[in-house]
């Protein structure tokens, strides 16, 4: 039994010395080089990267992202009085109107901006709303909420917009504001917008006893369907070598396990009388009779 728990010991300790080399080999494995850009033209400028979120030249009769506005800093991120908390920045928004309306769809994705992030644009957009102040922005969720809400007159022209929301599979919700109506079969179906953070926005939940829910407010052109092929490739949340080194620890665990049951087992059997017997071959041999006493002579 003793030989039994060593023998499996060393094939653990075999098991995760081959994992931990796995693990090594794919850290060190070459990557495969990205593509070399061809040699630009004689006399062509030479153009350098832009830095994620900074202001990027837009071509004629399009603007400009991050969006600039002298009336942002009177936007209003919290408030104490519940009807202030729900209102919209009129000058603000009239603004975003404009600059959406003279944008178009290929424009605001290539101005996405690369800090946002699906998996934490809830709470950045939350916790720094004036660090994303007019920044474009791409969300998505389940389309749980549209309905009409009607704007002053402004130089955009539009007399309502279509206020909706987005659920996420956290519980999250999203609130935008949208210049196009969207389709009503994206009711309760995955959807995506793309568009300007404006704010932290509140509304009166009606499902939290009429309490504030307060959200991230998007203006966006329009809201369209969406569904996972769409998403881009995205970084893993883990590397390889952290996946690798999970699954050794997990291989100890359970070798570790399977060990200590064998040598509880094994202990079991030494302290057992009857387990001693069958080990071996069947019952202990009976103890020899005693020898009947002399017999006494008669007389």
């Amino acid at each position: 039994m003793k030989g039994d728990n060593m023998n499996g010991f060393r094939a653990g300790l075999l098991s995760l010395a081959l994992l931990a080399g796995l693990a090594a080999r794919a850290e060190e494995a070459p990557k495969p080089d990205a593509p070399k850009n061809e040699a630009p033209a004689a006399g062509a400028d030479k153009k350098e990267a832009a830095a994620p979120g900074a202001k990027t030249e837009s071509a004629p009769g399009l603007p400009a992202f991050p969006l600039k506005s002298e009336f942002f800093q009177y936007v209003l991120d919290k408030s104490e009085d519940d009807e202030e908390a729900m209102q919209l920045e009129f000058h603000a928004l009239e603004d975003i109107l404009v600059a959406l309306q003279a944008s178009t769809a290929a424009h605001l994705q290539e101005n996405v901006s690369p800090a946002i992030q699906t998996e934490t644009a809830y709470r950045d957009l939350m916790k720094n709303p004036d660090t994303y102040r007019g920044h474009v922005v791409q969300l998505r969720g389940v389309l749980e909420l549209v309905e009409r809400f009607p704007v002053p007159d402004n130089r955009s022209g539009l007399e309502a917009l279509y206020r909706g929301q987005l659920s996420t599979m956290t519980g999250k919700l999203y609130t935008f504001f949208s210049i196009q109506r969207p389709p009503p079969e994206l009711m309760k179906r995955p959807a995506r917008i793309t568009g300007v953070f404006l704010k932290r926005y509140a509304f009166k939940n009606r499902l939290a006893g009429e309490k504030l829910t307060w959200t991230p407010a998007v203006i966006v052109r329009d809201v369209e369907a969406y569904s996972e092929a769409d998403a881009p490739p995205t970084r893993d949340p883990i590397s390889n070598t952290t996946a690798m080194l999970i699954a050794v620890f997990l291989a100890f665990i359970v070798v570790r396990v399977i060990f200590e049951f064998r040598r509880q087992k094994a202990k079991a059997v030494r302290e057992n009388p009857f387990q001693q017997r069958r080990k071996m071959g069947g019952a202990a041999p009976p103890p020899p009779r005693p020898a009947p006493p002399p017999a006494q002579n008669k007389k």
